[in-house]
């Protein structure tokens, strides 16, 4: 959103995959006006995401104004969802793959924005958001040092208490 200076309010956006990553960009998304839509092919994770209140799809559809992958896997997003995709429809790759979205489909695009090219697909313009690329580490401010402090801290060893008082 910083990048793009883009307002989610009324637009319809895909979640693919309803993990942790998936959930969080999901009730974000909609605490920001979106409307959201998950696709997910677990059965469980799809009921969580229903549970959760969110339309659910089985495939990655044409109406999508956003489609945010969060899955891992590679090729989540492939050349034959990609040539149906809504004019304009911007992609975001926030799973761990840098390969969840198909780019040779997309061909070479011209800069629209710091962090979106536009890319020429039939009669359509698709816009990916930093090259397909986890977007808080290729296009963001990436990480501060503290959630690494935090982590860090978290597997330290603690020790044990071997005292009444609780003292080491």
């Amino acid at each position: 959103l910083a990048r793009t200076q883009l307002s989610l309010h009324g637009l319809a956006v895909l979640v693919v995959g309803y993990g942790e990553v998936g959930g969080g960009l999901a009730r974000t998304a909609r605490s920001l006006g979106a409307i959201v839509q998950v696709a997910e092919l677990n059965p469980g994770r799809a009921l969580i995401a229903s549970y959760d209140g969110f339309e659910v799809v089985e495939r990655i559809g044409d109406r999508a104004d956003i489609i945010v992958t969060a899955t891992g896997r590679t090729g989540t997003v492939s050349a034959e969802v990609i040539r149906n995709l809504k004019d304009g429809c911007l992609l975001v790759n926030a799973g761990h793959s840098a390969d969840e979205i198909d780019l040779d489909a997309l061909g070479n695009g011209q800069d629209l924005l710091p962090a979106v090219t536009c890319h020429q697909v039939g009669a359509r313009e698709v816009l990916l958001f930093a090259g397909g690329h986890v977007p808080n580490l290729a296009a963001g401010d990436c990480h501060t040092l503290i959630p690494f402090d935090v982590t860090h801290a978290l597997q330290m060893p603690g020790g044990r208490s071997d005292s009444a008082d609780g003292r080491r």
